[in-house]
């Protein structure tokens, strides 16, 4: 994709966004609510058109809006589950299948109910399954053209840690297998243990990219995050103090949070803290994550 522009409802939601994706790549796309992400996703699978810009797919940039045979090559899964409830797992494929005039075999079926580790219940109606176990059919029906490109929007949201660690083993294990992995997600920890690069969006466009380790080493070095929990509220000249010594409150809590190494005051601000003028219930420090650099981007109000 390149400076792709889109606009809908009159508002802009794709500014100028560029993204490139490789082979056998997991790539997270990380961004506040509104910034453009779905609507990346969906015009890289055909369903919105630009203004402006360009998509292309494979060695020769293909137009997958315009090539039906090129847009095979792109699988989407939605953040809302999309299958039939009342059929089984297999019978989902099949029926799925006739719908994309794809021909599967029985043998095909069988491999794409492995891939997903879809084994134990093949046969159970999906109804019945967890939400865990039909976000994987989900994925399932959208490797049924053998697609070059998966899109995947959200998917572990409302899901436990288990069925998310086990969607994670799927999408671990076609990016090994060549496949492209293109993920929408505000689960920072996934996007840090999942991902080969991670983007962030801003305002359409694609405004930080690469790999996770190497973004927060460039943008936080050897500084450690220090989150305070009180037991009640400080006076004014104690919250002074806290946000000279780099803390910021959190959502007006009773919470407190910032970045410092020894070159920039740890020993200091653990002093204070420890100190008769701050009811501290609880001390946490902890090696920055995503969490930490996405707050940096989108500034300190961001989750």
């Amino acid at each position: 994709m390149d400076d792709a522009v889109l606009c809908l409802g009159g508002r802009r939601v794709l500014n100028g966004a560029t993204l490139t994706l490789f082979q056998g790549e997991i790539y997270a796309l990380l961004g506040p609510n509104g910034v453009g992400k779905t609507s990346l996703m969906r015009v890289l699978c055909g369903q919105l058109p630009l203004e402006r810009g360009r998509v292309g797919l494979g060695a020769a940039l293909e137009d997958p809006r315009q090539n039906r045979n090129v847009l095979r090559l792109v699988g989407h899964v939605p953040q809302s589950i999309a299958i039939f409830l009342r059929l089984t797992v297999r019978e989902n494929l099949e029926v799925f299948s006739r719908f994309l005039d794809v021909k599967l075999t029985r043998e095909a079926i069988s491999h794409l109910i492995e891939v997903t580790r879809l084994g134990p219940v093949a046969d159970t109606v999906a109804a019945t399954l967890s939400g865990g176990l039909r976000r994987r059919v989900n994925i399932a029906v959208a490797l049924i053209g053998g697609p070059r490109l998966l899109l995947l929007d959200e998917p572990t949201v409302g899901i436990d840690l288990e069925a998310r660690d086990a969607i994670h083993h799927v999408l671990a294990d076609l990016r090994d297998h060549g496949a492209t992995v293109l993920l929408i997600t505000h689960d920072f920890d996934q996007a840090e243990r999942l991902a080969d690069r991670i983007g962030f969006m801003r305002a359409g466009q694609v405004i930080l990219e690469g790999r996770p380790a190497d973004l927060l080493r460039q943008a936080i070095g050897a500084k450690k995050q220090i989150e305070a929990a009180l037991s009640y509220d400080v006076d004014d000249p104690a919250q002074t103090e806290l946000r000279t010594l780099g803390l910021e409150r959190v959502n007006d809590g009773l919470l407190w949070r910032g970045l410092a190494d020894e070159v920039h005051g740890t020993s200091t601000i653990l002093e204070f803290l420890q100190s008769d003028r701050v009811p501290l219930r609880e001390i946490r420090i902890r090696e920055p994550g995503l969490d930490v650099l996405f707050r940096q981007l989108m500034g300190p109000s961001a989750p």
